[in-house]
């Protein structure tokens, strides 16, 4: 009988560590997601999965798009043009969310936002003769998930080396 007290607890125990685990990665990826830096681009070079904000005379309402899609976008409406503000705007395509605004007094002019639920990537740019050139941006996807759970291990193991060193100094000064 005193087997299974053993295995109880030794369940418990793995239970509890993966508990812990689960807690830590969760805690680093919203550390990571909400503290993501900007990104400065390199001579205002486009990234192609960055938005743009969009407007066209067939659709007067301005839209987000990534900037991949602009040159294919412009050969089926040659009326597109870049979105150059005043004001924002929001839209929800079902699962798709954008978000973009005309920003005074920074270095760039415009910030575009889409989340489409796994990925989030944020742009400010600003144009020169209806040529945009990107400040800087930033992107979050589900890669955080993995950089949380490498974080969270390594805590762990710090930790484990913390109580280790600790017992090793309370043991040396008892001796």
């Amino acid at each position: 009988m005193r087997w299974l007290l053993v295995l109880f607890k030794s369940i418990a125990r793995l239970l509890l560590g993966l508990l812990l685990l689960i807690g830590l990665s969760l805690a680093w990826t919203w550390v990571l997601y909400f503290f993501a830096p900007w990104t400065p681009a390199n001579q205002g070079a486009w990234l192609p999965y960055r938005p743009i904000v969009v407007t066209s005379i067939q659709q007067p309402q301005a839209r987000v798009i990534l900037y991949r899609e602009l040159a294919e976008e412009r050969q089926s409406d040659p009326a597109l043009h870049l979105w150059s503000g005043p004001g924002s705007g929001r839209l929800n395509d079902g699962g798709l969310r954008t978000e973009w605004r005309a920003v005074e007094g920074e270095a760039w002019q415009l910030e575009a936002r889409w989340d489409d639920g796994d990925y989030l990537m944020e742009s400010r740019y600003r144009l020169e003769a209806q040529t945009p050139l990107l400040i800087e941006s930033r992107a979050r996807d589900p890669g955080l998930a993995i950089k949380g759970l490498g974080l969270a291990v390594l805590s762990l193991l710090a930790w484990r080396l913390v109580v280790w060193w600790r017992r090793r100094q309370l043991a040396r000064r008892a001796a």
